[in-house]
């Protein structure tokens, strides 16, 4: 038996620090084909660029740029092996960055924001396998109590995810992009893969 499971998380930037909806709703289904052409898992060594922004902007947003990505866990067991992956994947057909920002100065450091939200939800992804694998006798556990452990670090990530935008100005405060950089470093130098 294995349990999948995934939750989408949407991260808006403004360029301004202005106002942006910090979450706007994600794609209704992000295990639809589509939405995953083009996806891939995080990797140190695979950093974002604007290439990967490839959705069409939202012409309603003030935001200039919006990261998609999906918290997925599989855990289960064959006999009695407990099997847990937890992977955070972003997805370049509903992540977008409008093509005016791309001649802004500031581009640049747009973008090292939003690799910064992907990089927390590494962060969280890495929790949830720790977590799962710190369970006693995991086989045991019900597919509920694996969801509800699941669904809590969904929560737990849109909440660092909006304290983040907070902290930053969506990026435009370099003295708490600063901060945030050096602890998102600190917690991905310490937590096992």
């Amino acid at each position: 038996m294995f349990v999948t499971c995934a939750v989408a998380v949407a991260c808006a930037c403004a360029s301004t620090g202005a106002p942006a909806p910090m979450f706007p709703s994600p794609p209704a289904a992000p295990t639809e084909a589509p939405l995953l052409k083009g996806a891939f898992r995080w990797a140190a060594e695979r950093p974002l660029t604007w290439a990967d922004f490839d959705g069409p902007p939202d012409v309603g947003s003030p935001a200039v740029a919006l990261s998609v990505y999906v918290l997925s866990y599989d855990v289960g067991c064959e006999g009695q092996v407990f099997r847990a992956r937890v992977e955070s994947t972003f997805l370049p057909k509903v992540s977008w960055v409008r093509t005016a920002h791309l001649l802004d100065a500031r581009a640049d450091r747009t973008l090292h924001h939003e690799q910064r939200h992907f990089d927390l939800s590494e962060v969280q992804a890495r929790r949830a396998r720790m977590a799962f694998r710190a369970l006693p006798q995991p086989c045991t556990v019900s597919e509920d109590r694996l969801d509800a452990m699941f669904e809590e670090f969904g929560r737990r990530d849109a909440e660092i995810q909006r304290r983040y935008d907070r902290e930053t100005a969506h990026g435009t405060d370099l003295g708490g992009q600063a901060r945030w950089d050096r602890q998102i470093e600190e917690w991905l130098a310490v937590l096992p893969r």
